[in-house]
């Protein structure tokens, strides 16, 4: 169980590292600053997304698939085969961090929560105010360590 919550935070937090690569490179590509979170967009302008380069970072760095099909499906969570499970928390967990207005990926918006990934985790949208009653003092003393730095 402890090699599980290591390999879902880990998934979690190269998605943002993901996400800042192909902002750099996007960037370097567009001389305007425009940038939106769609998946669709993003491939639009590039030929690919963060998810993808999530996964090319995984593949690059030898890092299992249980990361690396996290970090190329967690906004497409029911696209998942191998790793559903994980895939759905690190989906659940990028709403619920960006909500809470942690990071900077070129937006302000917060990724909607596809139905699929509640499924997945035998979850409904409901149970969503008992996983924030948890979440929410770690968040706000999160936040706080973050404004002070």
């Amino acid at each position: 169980m402890k090699g599980k919550v290591y390999r879902i935070s880990i998934s979690g937090t190269l998605v943002r590292v993901s996400k800042n690569v192909y902002l750099s490179y996007y960037r370097s590509k567009r001389r305007d600053r425009y940038y939106e979170q769609d998946i669709k967009t993003e491939t639009a302008i590039l030929d690919f997304h963060h998810g993808e380069v999530g996964l090319w970072l995984a593949e690059h760095w030898n890092l299992p698939e249980s990361l690396g099909e996290p970090m190329r499906l967690h906004h497409n969570p029911e696209r998942a085969v191998v790793y559903p499970e994980c895939t759905a928390i690190v989906h659940i967990a990028d709403a619920i961090i960006r909500g809470w207005g942690f990071g900077f990926p070129g937006d302000s918006l917060v990724p909607p929560i596809a139905p699929a990934a509640w499924e997945m985790l035998g979850l409904k949208m409901k149970d969503l105010p008992a996983i924030l009653e948890v979440l929410e003092p770690k968040l706000a003393s999160l936040s706080e360590l973050t404004q002070a730095a």
